[in-house]
């Protein structure tokens, strides 16, 4: 086998398998019957071989098997015998131990229905994966949602939503992982399906099993303003540069976009005595004057995520803002 072949196999792999465990197995890999399974007990991958060069059903270690797909372009399987596996690797051979196949990699097949084709909403998903919470206290925001005909991720300060393209009564909770594992394997066509234990995601080839969250997403629509007072569109690059200049002019990172005449981004800190003010060339605006600050940290999380060369901002005065009608930020009130 070209270990060229893998290359993408053994990255998505080394997303979920476990080094240094209390449970040894989980360092392992199997393979069998032309595929290679692994599991962190939370996610389980079943992903298919290019051949059955490596085909005769064994667990490995797969920081040994990672390190030999990246030392040797081509490596296939000779024997097995008294817990020895040897590999013809470049015209060496090189030996590791082994244990016999287990059914932990497999999860047990239940009765699944479908949840949702992903189809062209994987770009959608991707974006999700990078505005995931991280906070181990509220472990549904560490999720990527199908929701509400929605994909959403929200840390409680910013969220994105956005509408999906294929219609779906689901609601969902996706890992982070299992979404750069599908974009690893870079196939198409993958349908996910749900059952009381597990989310299934197949391409017809590939499957991928993740455990169930059992808490609850948040009900994001009931937070996203029906309505706003004003409007302002300025230019993407423009706005980024002012941002980050003006947050080094304030200890919390803390900017104000001031809407009153003019478009300007301030920033200033008592403590320090310094002041920042920047008109910017490039902007319009409907509806009445607002002066409105955010942590510009956040702010230019989303900002170069935007596929326009515009930013539309929503906004009322203490309300949520609307960034291009698919990012949700909240202001810091009582600022400015």
């Amino acid at each position: 086998m070209k270990t060229s072949k893998i290359k993408n196999t053994i990255k998505a792999i080394a997303r979920i398998v476990t080094r240094k465990t209390k449970l040894a197995i989980l360092e392992n890999v199997q393979i069998e019957d032309g595929y290679i399974f692994a599991s962190n007990l939370d996610i389980f991958v079943k992903l298919a071989l290019p051949d059955d060069s490596l085909n005769t059903g064994y667990c490995l270690n797969f920081a040994e098997l990672k390190k030999a797909s990246e030392m040797f372009e081509n490596i296939n399987y000779l024997e097995n015998e008294a817990g020895k596996i040897t590999f013809e690797a470049d015209e060496a051979k090189i030996k590791y131990s082994y244990t016999e196949t287990d059914n932990l990699f497999k999860p047990i097949e239940t009765a699944y229905k479908l949840a949702f084709e992903i189809g062209p909403d994987m770009a959608k998903l991707e974006t999700a994966c990078k505005f995931v919470s991280k906070d181990e206290l509220r472990p549904q925001m560490k999720y990527v949602a199908v929701n509400s005909n929605h994909i959403a991720a929200t840390n409680a300060i910013y969220l994105y939503f956005e509408p999906v393209y294929n219609k779906t009564e689901a609601n969902i909770l996706i890992s982070p992982e299992v979404i750069k594992i599908i974009k690893d394997i870079n196939t198409i066509g993958w349908t996910i399906y749900e059952s009381e234990q597990h989310l299934k995601f197949t391409d017809g080839t590939n499957t991928i099993w993740q455990l169930i969250e059992s808490s609850k997403f948040p009900n994001f629509m009931q937070i996203i303003p029906q309505s706003y007072e004003t409007a302002i569109t300025a230019n993407k690059k423009e706005l980024i540069n002012e941002v980050k200049k003006a947050a080094n002019f304030n200890s919390i990172k803390t900017i104000a976009i001031n809407a009153n005449g003019t478009l300007k981004i301030e920033a200033s800190d008592i403590d320090y005595n310094t002041e920042y003010s920047k008109e910017l060339k490039e902007y319009s605006k409907q509806g009445p004057d607002i002066k409105i600050a955010f942590n510009a940290e956040y702010l230019n999380t989303i900002l170069p995520e935007l596929e326009t060369e515009t930013v539309l901002f929503q906004l009322s005065p203490n309300k949520t803002a609307i960034i291009n009608n698919k990012y949700l930020l909240y202001p810091i009130v009582n600022t400015y």
